[in-house]
């Protein structure tokens, strides 16, 4: 994961959240330290709100419906025209 800004970044999050552990370097302590809190991290995920992807693909139905009428309009907009 060394060089991978996102991938870090995403990884920093889960720690901090409890959803996951954040790992530089792959050795067998941090596995097992992984596998050792499993449940632990899987019973914070129980809670977790996941509400899949309908919001962002009702937006992207918007954004694109009447041939991309609305974003070419933010488009506009944006540039001052």
């Amino acid at each position: 994961m060394i060089g991978q800004f996102e991938q870090e970044i995403n990884a920093h999050f889960l720690t901090l959240l409890g959803y996951g552990l954040s790992m530089r370097q792959i050795r067998p302590e941090t596995i097992g330290n992984f596998l050792y809190r499993l449940p632990e991290l899987a019973g914070k995920l129980d809670n977790y709100p996941a509400s899949g992807n309908d919001a962002i693909l009702a937006r992207l139905a918007d954004l694109t419906a009447d041939d991309c009428a609305e974003a070419a309009e933010f488009r506009r907009r944006r540039k001052g025209g």
